[in-house]
């Protein structure tokens, strides 16, 4: 039986069609870039200093500790920053964050921060059905705080918590994460013996 050939229009017509179909199979994968996140990524300007525990505190962990972002080997379930008091950028080192979620559990792993304040929790390790609840306790003098309101979805705490940048964002920003209302009186000078210089001795 003899084959037929598909005409020379019928040709003409198929592979625009052909080119169009790989061409939209290559338009629509290629557009798994999230211009959202990628924009906030691109927000928190270059890397300071080696990425590590204590890079980058106040600002939004999960953003890039997330599968799709640049620290998808190490993603975070939620993650943020403790600093001093309210008008400070100093992170209080050894709070304990206690998380419960919706569900009664919390995380496998005592979370406590770092040097720089930061503390986080591994996706790994937990995870959490939203709402979170959360308290923050440091064992060195007994401080607790509670978050009078519930985590609703956002693993970033300082997405929400996050210090004002102009007079609009003043009216809503509820300022970062801090253990203590007020800033610590400064330590009285001493000299090099470790006699204090104001009258006094140890």
């Amino acid at each position: 039986m003899m084959r037929t050939l598909p005409s020379r229009r019928a040709w003409i017509v198929s592979v625009p069609i052909v080119l169009f179909a790989c061409g939209s199979l290559g338009f629509f994968a290629g557009c798994n870039d999230n211009p959202v996140p990628d924009a906030e990524i691109d927000s928190l300007g270059p890397e300071q200093g080696d990425p590590g525990p204590d890079h980058r505190p106040g600002q939004p962990c999960v953003i890039c500790h997330s599968d799709n972002g640049p620290a998808s080997d190490d993603p975070f379930a939620v993650a943020g920053t403790i600093f001093h008091d309210p008008a400070t950028a100093i992170g209080v080192q050894g709070v304990q964050v206690l998380f419960v979620d919706s569900n009664g559990s919390s995380p496998k792993n005592d979370i406590v921060t770092s040097k720089s304040g930061n503390f986080y929790v591994r996706a790994a390790d937990w995870s959490p059905s939203f709402p979170l609840f959360v308290n923050i306790y440091n064992p060195a003098d007994g401080t607790k705080r509670v978050m009078q309101s519930h985590i609703g979805r956002e693993p970033s705490c300082a997405s929400c918590h996050r210090d004002a940048f102009n007079k609009a964002e003043a009216l809503y920003s509820v300022g970062h994460i801090s253990l203590y209302s007020a800033a610590a009186p400064p330590a009285p000078p001493t000299d090099a013996g470790g006699t204090i210089t104001d009258g006094g001795t140890e």
